[in-house]
């Protein structure tokens, strides 16, 4: 993807691919959730929450326990990785 800056000239956004449970998702690198969050990409309308325990986790409701890489909980302000499986937790 291309953008022309008036100022800066032009400039290119690679898009990446990633999954949560199986499913493909498309972002700009160097996107973090928040960015993917509030972009037309998050096509399944996830949200960030607080969760029963008080944590912020990333969900489709406040009963889910949020979307997780090998660390543990992603948070918003984590970047996403290009080509890496998330994996979604229900409650």
């Amino acid at each position: 993807m291309i953008f022309n800056n008036a100022v800066y000239g032009m400039k290119y956004v690679y898009v990446i691919h990633f999954k949560i449970n199986e499913t493909t998702y498309t972002a700009l690198e160097n996107m973090t959730w928040q960015e993917w969050l509030d972009s037309e990409y998050n096509t399944d309308r996830y949200e960030v929450y607080t969760s029963l325990y008080g944590d912020v986790v990333i969900g489709k409701s406040s009963d889910d326990m949020g979307i997780y890489d090998k660390a543990g909980y992603v948070k918003s302000s984590d970047t996403i990785m290009a080509q890496f499986e998330y994996a979604y937790e229900k409650n």
